[in-house]
Parts: C-alpha cells; structure tokens; sequence
C-alpha cells in the first residue's frame, strides 16, 4: 500500500517548507477503498477544501491545505497549488529540482505513483490560515453541499399518523458494526418508540428502515440514537465553541429537504442558568443559542461550525422563554453524557 508522510521532521517524505507544519504532520495512503488523507494530530490542522479533517476520501481536484501550505489532489498526486494548472496540462513531470521532498523516497519507494511539489508562492495560497470560527468559511457551497451528505430527513409513522424530522450520521467511538448511526431529537420519534411505531430515514436518494437505540427524553435531553444499514458520511465534532462563532442549521423543515439558515452563537449556557422552559437546570448544561433560523421539521438537525464540524443537534425555539428570534441546540457535552460515549470529546473547550 502507497504512504507518504507529510511534514518537517527528517522522515517526511514531503515536507511544505511552512513553519507552521508539524513535525508529522499528515499521511496519505492509497489502498483497496481509495485515497485517504489523514491528519496526525497536527497542531495547525490538515483541510480538505477548507474544511478541517481528521481522516477523510480524496478525489481528483481536492483542495488540500497543510496548515498554511496549499496543494491540489490530481487524482493520484498532491501538486503545489501553484502548480496545479500546469500540471493538468502535463502530468509527466521530472524529480529534478523538486524543493522540499524526499527524492530518494519517491524515487525508489513510490515508483509509477508520481509525486509533485514544489516551492510555494504566497500569491497563491488557498488557505493561508486555519478558518476562523467567527467567520463564514471561505467556500460556503462546499461546506453546505458536505454537510447536507450528512444530514438525513427522520420519518416516524405511528397511530398518530406520519410525522418528520431531521437528522445527521456521527462516528460512535469503538462501534465496530456496518452501517450509520444517526442524532436526532426524542420529540421526533416519540410517538415511534413503542411497538406500533416505525421509524425510517432518508437521505441523498437512499431510504432505509431505522432502528431506535439510546434516548433521553422530552423532559430531559430530547435525544436519540437511530441505527440503519445504510451509510451516511459523518463529520467531526465540535472541540470547541465560543460566543459569537457562525454557525449553520441544516434540516428538512416542513418536509422540504436540506434547507439551510446560518447566524451566530448568541450564548453558551451552562447548568446555571435557568429559564424554566421547557427543561430543567441541569439539563441546559451546554446548550447552544444562536439565531440560525429553526422552524418546525429542523429538529434533529445539524448545527455546524465554520469549518463544518457538528456544534450541536438543533431542537427548539426559543420563544417560549421570552427570547424572540434565539433557537437553542443540544450541545456535544450533553449528547456525550447522556446517549452514547464519545471518548475525549464529552467537553468543550471555551474560546475567549
């Protein structure tokens, strides 16, 4: 299988020339599924198309940024991006004078495979730092068109009749079976919790039975696990939120599939705080304000971040505890406290 080590260190078998790059900073390998980036827990974080990821598919045109230093995907090569029209033009290209790579490793090791880099120019970095959380992302077409991949409309059919939600796949740490799971909102399934009820999910064309898991319910967290066979992409939680960051709301309000609302995050609230509606204190612990639209039918749906990381599960208005115009989301630490485990990820650290 194809490897190659991305960053400063003496073992990289291609290395940016940024000081903003780790030591290993990132892998690339290509095996019976395809190509797949990985970051090495880098400290400036690895971004594909300007969003940041830890492990994820590559295809031909990918942007590919390693902290600041920016490269395009070809299909079989990672290409400086300043490069990267030229080389569509001619792939075959020559090791000679290739700034920053590990020739004898490409040469001797990666032999048909075709590796190019080569000194970068500031004019033409694509990503020159990791985006910030208090911005739109740089492209939001791509992080809106990734993130609805995600997100799935919840079907609950009872005898109360046909109701709909949202919902969105996430990675549960240590799950080993196939298939996805999804976050919703208890509220959407209730109904469908009994034995008279049936829950389905539907999303990119696919349809497919859903299995409910763990849930907290109405007067608690309003949460709950779906499992389905089919697989649905999942992206990265939110390891950090902070007052004011832009955020997005993706669901299918009134059954119309895949809309989308962006705003800011008005407050964090903590178990502190109290509006008596329609929860208790402790269970507002790390809940989400923010006035991204939410209307009937988002409930279940993603809220995420600027680098299209999941924040929280979207939930309710507001309205009701006097606060017009300010929709609340269920944050990560309650949904690692209360449905499933989530390793490392059960708190937030807070930005300043």
């Amino acid at each position: 299988m194809f490897r190659l080590l991305v960053g400063r260190g003496p073992q990289a078998d291609l290395n940016p020339g940024s000081k903003m790059v780790s030591r290993r900073h990132a892998e690339l390998t290509n095996g019976d599924e395809g190509w797949v980036l990985k970051d090495l827990e880098s400290d400036n974080g690895t971004f594909v198309n300007g969003i940041r990821i830890q492990s994820c598919f590559l295809k031909s045109g990918d942007k590919v940024s390693f902290a600041d230093a920016p490269y395009r995907f070809s299909g079989s090569e990672l290409v400086a991006e300043a490069d990267f029209v030229g080389h569509e033009k001619s792939t075959a290209r020559s090791v000679k004078g290739l700034g920053g790579v590990n020739r004898k490793s490409i040469i001797s090791g990666f032999v048909g495979v075709g590796l190019v880099a080569t000194a970068l120019a500031v004019s033409a970095l694509f990503f020159s730092q990791p985006q910030s959380l208090y911005e739109p992302p740089a492209d939001l077409q791509f992080l809106l068109s990734t993130v609805k991949e995600t997100t799935v409309t919840v079907f609950c059919d009872s005898d109360q009749g046909l109701s709909t939600g949202s919902g969105f796949a996430i990675d549960w740490d240590g799950r080993e079976a196939t298939g996805s799971v999804i976050v919703t909102n208890y509220h959407v399934i209730e109904y469908c919790s009994g034995p008279q009820g049936q829950i389905s999910v539907r999303g990119d064309g696919v349809e497919v039975g859903a299995r409910l898991g763990e849930y907290s319910d109405y007067f608690h967290q309003d949460l709950a696990v779906l499992e389905v066979s089919a697989e649905f992409p999942a992206l990265e939680r939110a390891q950090e939120v902070g007052q004011g960051n832009w955020v997005m709301a993706v669901g299918s309000p009134a059954g119309v599939e895949k809309t989308s609302t962006t705003g800011q995050i008005s407050r964090i609230l903590s178990s502190s705080d109290s509006f008596g509606y329609p929860y208790t204190n402790d269970d507002y612990n790390m809940w989400v304000l923010h006035d991204a639209q939410i209307n009937k039918g988002n409930s279940g749906g993603p809220l995420v971040n600027s680098r299209g990381q999941i924040v929280g599960v979207n939930t309710l208005d507001m309205a009701g505890a006097g606060l017009n115009g300010i929709f609340g989301s269920n944050g990560w630490p309650n949904i690692c406290s209360t449905v499933f485990s989530c390793g490392g990820a059960q708190s937030w650290k807070q930005l300043n």
